[in-house]
């Protein structure tokens, strides 16, 4: 689909920007967002999304990182909160510890004096991963569950139908590279001057083949009756609308046409 084919571009931009861009490294976040989708009441371009913005964060990595989406998923469950909002609120806690602690007491998360004396400790020490982990210990002591258990539903059950019914509809790999070829090639032929000429042309031709038909006297009433009837009746003004319309339209495809280049 549109937004997966979007959540997955997002995904790699995120990885190339951050230096950490492998076809497998990408893969392999797709996969685990696909298996999180079988546990909670998320689509996988959802959690592709949230992934996206985790990386954006560059201290989380590797086992940390995927500890934390599931913290995203469980926490966007429990809180009734959106994926995206969560993964900035954990992203930017886990990317400074001593910091994120108070902004994460701010909404609700709580840790003990001896817990916030460790993370200090570590982070001071440079055990950055340290540190995170025993925030995502917390995280998982007080939110871990919530996700499997929504699943766990009748609404969840409802809610996996979807998510797997939508994977059906997804192209991957030459598929949605071809359809997206396909589909750049028709912008720039609906662009071409020759075509939209040709457009206007044709368009005009029949407004004034109607114009003339609902014009003809007499022997031909019966017949500019009955197009009247189907058409409307078709007056002056109506080709004044219609050429309205016709010049939408072409500014439509000058707009499409300036948008394919600046993708070019």
């Amino acid at each position: 689909t549109i937004a997966q084919d979007e959540a997955i571009a997002q995904l790699n931009a995120s990885l190339k920007s951050t230096g950490r861009f492998t076809e497998q490294a990408s893969q392999e976040l797709q996969d685990y967002a696909s298996a999180l989708q079988q546990t909670s009441t998320f689509g996988d371009e959802a959690i592709i999304t949230a992934q996206s913005l985790l990386l954006t964060f560059k201290q989380l990595g590797g086992d940390i990182l995927k500890r934390t989406t599931q913290a995203v998923v469980d926490l966007s469950t429990k809180m009734g909160t959106d994926l995206k909002s969560s993964a900035i609120q954990l992203g930017k806690a886990l990317n400074d510890p001593t910091t994120g602690l108070s902004m994460l007491t701010r909404v609700g998360i709580t840790f003990s004096d001896s817990q916030k004396e460790v993370i200090k400790n570590l982070q001071k020490t440079g055990d950055l991963a340290g540190a995170q982990a025993v925030i995502l210990e917390e995280l998982e002591s007080q939110f871990g569950g919530a996700a499997a258990a929504a699943r766990d539903t009748l609404g969840g059950a409802l809610k996996a139908v979807s998510n797997n019914f939508g994977d059906l509809l997804e192209l991957t790999g030459d598929n949605s590279s071809g359809l997206t070829g396909a589909l750049n090639d028709l912008a720039d032929t609906l662009a071409r001057p020759e075509v939209k000429e040709g457009f206007q042309t044709l368009a005009t031709e029949a407004v004034n083949l109607l114009t003339t038909i609902t014009q003809l006297p007499g022997a031909f009433g019966f017949l500019t009756d009955e197009v009247k009837q189907f058409f409307g009746v078709i007056d002056l003004a109506d080709t004044v609308r219609w050429d309205e319309e016709l010049q939408g339209v072409d500014e439509q495809l000058n707009l499409l046409y300036a948008s394919q280049k600046k993708l070019d």
